[in-house]
């Protein structure tokens, strides 16, 4: 019998066999560990649409990788509900948007979701990421301030922002990280 996590992953993905757990986890892409999804990674995979709101019930998913696309929309408010996540990776799509909150996802050391059509401010609560070490979102439609609350990552090494239309003014708060590097 398929597990719930495999439901959720078959509503996600067409792809994703649902007759058996067992036939889940060996779906493309698709890695478990004690019958529970663990890891999506499909990059470049030609797959499409909108991402829908149960991949929020993937609650075991630690790496999420569905860059080199072509999803499209925003990206669901549910993804906060990913909370043991650590990679996430959502590059070269067309998002339109992302949730104002990632405050949940404390987990996250990598975010990568350049290249999209994401439109709007960074939010803020970004910062609260204490374990966030690479972010990218660069190529995307983001504007207003770059938020100070970046400063508070202080194991972030990478940050890449170019290609938006921010205010070009780089807050002192992240100026004060001693390992970043700004791109």
């Amino acid at each position: 019998m398929a597990s719930a996590e495999c439901i959720a992953a078959e509503q996600v993905w067409s792809w994703v066999s649902v007759d058996s757990t067992d036939l889940c986890c060996r779906s493309l892409g698709i890695t478990c560990e004690d019958n529970r999804i663990t890891k999506v990674s499909i990059p470049f995979q030609q797959q499409s649409g909108y991402l829908n709101e149960s991949i929020g019930k993937l609650t075991a998913l630690t790496w999420l990788d569905i860059s080199a696309n072509q999803y499209y929309g925003p990206i669901p408010a549910e993804i906060e509900n990913l909370v043991s996540l650590t990679y996430l990776d959502m590059s070269l799509n067309f998002f339109t948007s992302m949730p104002t909150t990632f405050s949940r996802l404390t987990s996250l050391q990598t975010i990568n979701l350049k290249n999209n059509l994401i439109l709007g401010s960074i939010p803020s609560s970004i910062g609260n990421m204490k374990d966030l070490n690479y972010l990218s979102l660069a190529y995307n439609q983001f504007t207003g301030p770059v938020p100070s609350e970046l400063g508070n990552l202080r194991n972030l090494t990478y940050l890449n922002l170019q290609n938006n239309w921010l205010n070009e003014t780089v807050p002192d708060t992240l100026k004060a990280l001693p390992d970043l590097k700004i791109m």
